[in-house]
């Protein structure tokens, strides 16, 4: 029983650090976004860093997942 509920906390404990990990990675994302559209303004251009650092955020989301 003891190693049951000592189990049960450390997949608690995974849980939530993977939660509060993928929270920081959007976050992150989030905060570079907000930050280059304040810096340039918004434009139709695609631009190349924004695209790239979207989808290494939605790959390390996928991966962490």
């Amino acid at each position: 029983m003891q190693y049951l509920r000592y189990a049960r906390r450390v997949r608690n404990r995974d849980i939530l650090f993977r939660a509060l990990c993928i929270f920081g990675i959007e976050m992150a994302m989030l905060a570079f976004i907000i930050k280059y559209y304040i810096d340039y303004g918004i434009d139709f251009d695609t631009d190349y860093g924004t695209v790239c650092l979207k989808y290494l955020c939605i790959i390390a989301l996928h991966m962490m997942q």
